[in-house]
């Protein structure tokens, strides 16, 4: 694709040689779809949202007439254990980071979902006790093997454990993708049950392969973008689960998934739920002209209750991007860790 958006130019540059306005505007046009083929195909091989064509007829003609959203399962008694193995390769993690990188492929016994994990550990996790927990969720399109380089985990948290500022922690990170179609964030009937595995079977899965606590006051549920949006809603479901909120660049309505059905939207506000949630203790950032995610601040500020701890952070140097993302970070693990 990319080679044939550089014949299409080639072509257009020829026949505006030739002075024929509509063959190059055609031209033109073409270089201009296959452009926009090759930077989807390449997001596509990076998040696997459709790895056959039968997944890409899915996701082009998926609805949003979803059925009501179902509770979280409850938990059952399985086995949890997991093989993790190290990452090697070098385009997602390189040793000089600091720490470990660990992955792993694993199906929930109570959502069924499989997926991959990752879980970034300090080194000599294997000797420690009761480790915080930040489970940190992918935007969309995106994918948890962006998170460690791009957030910077081993420099940056091995320089605040160094300063006093936090103590070690696991990072864990797992994939939403559960079908060619964009995550739903919570159960919906139907459709794969992506809240009961990020909420229920990710955190079941790490307390029972790493020295992680277990009470919620060490667990804190985040992500960036789509993430952010669905690490609040989840959170505020589970609070059992996370004691705190990371909401880097999210917006307050659903923008995606089933939850964009009218019948569902306006129910599934972060605002709205924050009504309806026990105490919260929430960092949320925008940056820049973020309009959805400066809007959140402000609808974040106007709906927090006196039981509510919510920081919002906002800086007009930056934008919806990585390198924001994780300097948000880098602030938001010393806020927890007071």
């Amino acid at each position: 694709l990319a080679v044939a958006t550089l014949l299409a130019v080639a072509l257009a540059a020829w026949q505006l040689a030739k002075r024929h306005k509509i063959r190059v505007l055609l031209c033109l046009v073409l270089a201009a779809l296959l452009g926009t083929s090759t930077v989807a195909a390449r997001i596509n091989f990076i998040g696997k949202f459709a790895p056959t064509w039968g997944d890409l007829f899915s996701l082009i003609t998926a609805s949003n007439d979803s059925e009501d959203v179902v509770p979280i399962m409850a938990a059952k008694k399985a086995n949890y254990h997991a093989d993790f193995t190290e990452v090697t390769d070098r385009q997602i993690w390189a040793e000089n980071l600091g720490g470990e990188l660990l992955e792993t492929t694993f199906r929930g016994p109570n959502s069924q979902v499989e997926n991959r994990v990752f879980v970034w550990a300090p080194t000599g996790w294997q000797k420690m006790q009761n480790l915080p927990v930040v489970e940190f969720l992918h935007g969309f399109p995106g994918a948890p093997e962006k998170v460690p380089q791009q957030l910077e985990l081993g420099k940056g948290i091995s320089q605040l454990v160094q300063s006093g500022k936090i103590p070690p922690l696991l990072v864990v990170m797992p994939f939403l993708n559960a079908d060619a179609q964009a995550p739903d964030c919570v159960d919906i009937a139907g459709r794969p049950a992506v809240g009961t595995w990020t909420a229920r079977d990710i955190p079941e899965l790490i307390k029972a392969n790493f020295p992680a606590a277990t009470d919620a006051q060490h667990w804190t549920l985040g992500g960036i973008s789509a993430g952010a949006y669905c690490a609040g809603i989840l959170s505020m479901q589970e609070p059992k689960t996370f004691g705190s909120t990371f909401i880097f660049s999210g917006y307050d309505h659903p923008l995606l998934g089933g939850l964009t059905n009218p019948q569902l939207q306006s129910e599934y506000t972060l605002t709205n739920m924050l009504q309806k949630s026990g105490a919260m203790n929430i960092y949320a950032t925008a940056a820049g002209d973020d309009t959805e995610a400066i809007q959140l601040l402000k609808n974040l500020q106007n709906t927090a209750r006196p039981q509510d701890i919510v920081v919002t952070d906002y800086s007009k140097v930056g934008a919806h991007n990585w390198e924001t993302w994780a300097k948000d970070f880098a602030r938001a693990l010393p806020w927890k860790a007071d």
